[in-house]
């Protein structure tokens, strides 16, 4: 339970936040409860007080909270204007990779327009069945190859953001696909086997999300290390999972302390990856993306825990992020 103190602080930092509302346009807001509120709120972060404290069971949650902001839409807004995500990648082998990935779904209900992905036809077919939703960009083969870059042309210029990696496999002519596509002049977000193949000093405008064997080999594929590779981020930002996750942007790291042991589970880091392009598309910047990302899939980890131990699967999480954006991701209105 909150100490008086506590209470009094976090008062202190929402009455400055209402203050400042009222000369702010209205933002669209979510609130994740997490494990620390280290700086006031800035202007577009703003909370309101009945998100403040969150009861469960008769008993108070600790008020520290992370802010989740969507940007408000315009009424007369349509189709195409609020986030446009492709996500290439699955085989015959890994189909749940790419659909649990931005599974487009992740994307898609973070506020994205459109979730596009771009896949072999008979995981395409697959995806189209367990969710009518998603749009399918049914590719021929077995795999995805450099041959399939010519098709996805149009697709990836009317994309605002796009996922890549995820079930990709580590047959050669992925590999090559993999690095073509990682040369696009596109916001980026690299996960899965793609990582393990490209040169990150020749990528720009990326997210790169590895755990931890991943990032080695990212690193050695770069002719890098670990006391020489921020120096060749650029405009990149790497989110290295693990028990604590790592933001690497330009200039600072931040971290992430949320989640569990039992995220170690199959499926997870698709999820996040998802959850990173959603963030991008709605137009927050690649470090920010990243950061409210690992919080709100670890925050969802941590939820699923409580509930079911160490039971839950990655497909769980889908579910979580659905209602998390029914009932905490509304405009806020003027206080």
């Amino acid at each position: 339970m909150p100490t008086m103190l506590t209470l009094i602080v976090v008062s202190h930092y929402v009455r400055h936040a209402n203050e400042r509302i009222r000369t702010s346009a209205p933002v669209r807001e979510s609130v994740l409860k997490t494990d620390a509120l280290t700086t006031p709120p800035r202007w577009h972060e703003i909370i309101s007080t009945r998100w403040l404290i969150k009861f469960y069971d008769g008993k108070i949650f600790k008020c520290n909270l992370v802010f989740v902001l969507m940007k408000k839409r315009r009424k007369d807004s349509h189709k195409n204007e609020n986030g446009r995500v492709l996500v290439v990648g699955g085989s015959e082998k890994y189909p749940g990779a790419v659909y649990l990935a931005a599974s487009a779904i992740a994307a898609l209900r973070l506020g994205a327009d459109l979730g596009r992905v771009a896949c072999p036809e008979k995981v395409a077919w697959a995806i189209n069945a367990m969710n009518p939703d998603l749009i399918t960009i049914k590719l021929p083969g077995k795999k995805i190859s450099f041959s399939h870059m010519k098709k996805l042309k149009e697709e990836i210029e009317e994309a605002d953001v796009v996922l890549f990696g995820n079930g990709l496999g580590r047959d050669k002519g992925s590999i090559r696909f993999a690095r073509a596509l990682s040369l696009i002049d596109k916001k980026k977000v690299i996960d899965g086997d793609a990582l393990r193949f490209i040169d990150m000093k020749k990528v720009k405008d990326c997210v790169f999300t590895p755990h931890r064997a991943e990032f080695e080999d990212m690193l050695r594929s770069s002719g890098l290390d670990e006391k020489n590779f921020r120096e060749a981020l650029g405009s990149n930002v790497i989110l290295l999972k693990g028990a604590i996750d790592r933001i690497y942007g330009e200039e600072k790291v931040r971290e992430n302390k949320t989640g569990n042991e039992g995220m170690t589970v199959g499926g997870t880091g698709d999820v996040l990856a998802g959850l990173v392009a959603g963030f991008v598309s709605q137009g927050f910047s690649l470090e920010e993306s990243a950061f409210r990302a690992a919080r709100l899939n670890g925050g969802i980890g941590d939820k699923l825990k409580k509930e079911l131990g160490y039971g839950f699967i990655a497909s769980d999480f889908l579910k979580e992020i659905a209602e998390s954006a029914k009932r905490l991701n509304l405009f806020s209105r003027r206080v």
